[in-house]
């Protein structure tokens, strides 16, 4: 009687466990639960162009989408240089780089790219980063 219990109680935390990762979705994938970065922000995943060192310089950047936001702040920087080669505001998720902008970015260089997601205060609700070299 008393091993019965025992396994019908691990059976139970276990269904406990699983269906706390379903909750709330309505699919059979796991809820995501946004990070938070170092200033209280959501971490914004970087999702275009991949990181690492690539053959040509990218023209499209892509971001996950944070709810919330008003706009976005767009900019690339080569590494070590504190100006941006290339800064704009942007409503979607996702930018385009004009051919002279994309000239800008040179052989054998690291670049950082940053996101920055703000409210219609333009308060920063959320960043990400990402990096490529060419």
């Amino acid at each position: 009687y008393r091993a019965a219990l025992t396994w019908l109680a691990i059976v139970a935390v276990a269904l406990l466990v699983v269906g706390g990762l379903y909750y709330g979705t309505g699919s059979n994938e796991p809820r995501k639960v946004p990070l938070k970065g170092k200033d209280g922000g959501v971490v914004i995943e970087t999702t275009e162009p991949a990181r690492g060192k690539l053959a040509a310089a990218p023209a499209t950047f892509r971001w996950e989408s944070v709810s919330g936001r008003n706009d976005y702040l767009f900019r690339v920087m080569a590494r070590g240089e504190p100006k941006p080669l290339v800064e704009r505001t942007v409503k979607d998720n996702f930018t385009e780089l004009s051919p002279e902008e994309r000239s800008s970015l040179t052989t054998g260089r690291e670049y950082i790219w940053e996101i920055r997601a703000r409210s219609k205060d333009g308060a920063s609700i959320g960043s990400g980063r990402g990096f490529f070299e060419l």
